[in-house]
């Protein structure tokens, strides 16, 4: 009967959050810098959080780029991956869609994670490690709103770019020595990538240095990193996860009805 009640409570807690969602200014969080899934326990939260000036986030789920300088248009995820939380116990996956880019060749897009602890309401985001979705080779970033380079060999590279459609999953394992970040294109097997020193917490990280009106979607594919706190017992964790994951699935839905209205 606890544990019944237990559930009960965690998914009204989720409804009530979900209703104050809906006025929530996505990506202006005034506790950005540390802001991780721990630190929110129990609470539903967009995909997205902090983001440039000149990016758009749609249901907190979408991102389009809307002029402005190349580097400022960034954005990460809402939560982080943290070495310390034991329902993650650093490991995590999450999915990049690519929506839409000019030619449809993903020019200018990249999607990786960014350093945890940067302050995101500043100009310098720190450290950031991302696939560019043209060629699939990584790059890197001392500054995640700067300028970034190639780092040579991290990735095998493509000669064909990613398309509308085309998914980036990453696998981020910072329990590993060396931490470890993973890319799979469309479901395909996950490469890991060389040259990534990651820090002890990462958060998704995109930016949109293609053209105006490019576009990508993220979800969290793991509903317990989302959503568990750092002090919860790893029974409460696991009734946590059962008793929303149905919310999480239709608050992360998307439809083709509300992309074509956020592209429009």
């Amino acid at each position: 009967e606890t544990g019944r009640t237990t559930v009960i409570d965690l998914a009204m807690t989720a409804c009530q959050t979900m209703e104050i969602a809906d006025q929530f200014v996505w990506g202006n969080q005034c506790d950005s810098k540390g802001m991780l899934s721990y630190e929110a326990p129990m609470k539903m939260l967009p995909a997205l959080g902090q983001h440039g000036p000149n990016v758009d986030v749609k249901d907190g789920l979408n991102a389009i780029r809307r002029g402005g300088s190349d580097e400022a248009a960034v954005v990460v995820g809402s939560t982080g991956v943290q070495l310390d939380n034991p329902a993650q116990n650093g490991c995590a996956t999450f999915t990049w869609t690519i929506r839409k880019s000019k030619a449809n060749d993903s020019l200018g897009i990249y999607v990786g994670v960014a350093d945890s602890q940067a302050d995101f309401l500043s100009d310098s985001w720190g450290k950031a490690w991302a696939m560019g979705c043209h060629s699939c080779n990584l790059f890197e970033w001392t500054n995640a709103r700067g300028a970034g380079h190639l780092i040579y060999g991290g990735l095998p590279g493509s000669d064909e770019s990613l398309t509308a459609g085309s998914t980036v999953t990453l696998k981020v394992d910072l329990s590993a020595s060396p931490r470890t970040l993973a890319f799979s294109i469309n479901g395909g097997d996950f490469i890991t990538a060389k040259g990534c020193e990651l820090p002890a917490a990462v958060r998704p990280f995109c930016k949109l240095s293609g053209f105006d009106g490019d576009a990508v979607t993220l979800t969290y594919d793991d509903v317990v990193s989302r959503t568990a706190s750092l002090d919860s017992p790893p029974k409460e964790v696991g009734m946590l996860a059962g008793g929303i994951k149905e919310m999480w699935n239709r608050l992360e839905r998307i439809t083709p009805d509300s992309i074509t209205s956020f592209l429009a």
